[in-house]
């Protein structure tokens, strides 16, 4: 699965830009 990818992209852009994580939006 890319579960990992999507947690090493959120983790990014999370550190790039404060913005609420992606992945709660994806997996509800």
């Amino acid at each position: 699965m890319v579960g990992r990818q999507i947690l090493v992209l959120n983790v990014e852009v999370r550190v790039l830009v404060p913005v609420p994580p992606l992945g709660s939006l994806l997996w509800g």
